[in-house]
């Protein structure tokens, strides 16, 4: 006999039904959408990493100083409700500056409440190894502005006041 018989006793050909674009793509495919999604895992996690837990503005004591001032102000509070809270996104921008005992701090930052949300720029200075507040401005959604006081007890008194 010169053709070959299947198991069922069917004829079978080299020809088999056409294969599916998986079925001739997988060596290449596969390989790049694992490694596609461990670049996506590195790049979320650097970012992540970056905004939360290495960025050092956030940690900044002029950034916490700040901020609980934020928190404390009766206006602010009026306006954005509590709890207020920083905001993840976009991470505080500005510098701290730190030379020995004195140093100098520029922070731009933005805060929400469950009533809205709005921009903090602060300005401290370091004086005998002691943080103090020389201004902590804050910019409402609709452009009203607030200074809050930032007169503390035992802060630095020859930090002068900053005007833009």
């Amino acid at each position: 006999m010169g053709s070959d018989m299947g198991s069922a006793g069917q004829e079978t050909t080299g020809a088999g039904p056409p294969r599916g674009w998986f079925r001739r793509n997988w060596l290449w495919f596969v390989p790049t959408v694992v490694l596609s999604l461990i670049v996506l895992c590195v790049l979320v996690g650097g970012v992540v990493g970056y905004m939360v837990l290495i960025h050092p503005n956030r940690s900044s004591e002029p950034y916490q100083m700040a901020l609980e001032q934020v928190r404390k102000d009766e206006q602010v509070v009026g306006r954005l409700g509590e709890p207020i809270g920083d905001i993840i996104w976009p991470p505080p921008a500005g510098n701290v500056f730190v030379d020995g005992d004195r140093g100098e701090a520029h922070l731009d930052f933005d805060v929400a409440g469950p009533n809205g949300k709005a921009h903090v720029r602060t300005q401290a200075r370091r004086i005998t190894s002691q943080w103090g507040l020389t201004t902590v401005e804050v910019t409402f959604d609709d452009n009203e502005r607030v200074m809050l006081d930032t007169r503390t007890e035992g802060g630095p008194s020859e930090a002068p006041k900053w005007s833009p």
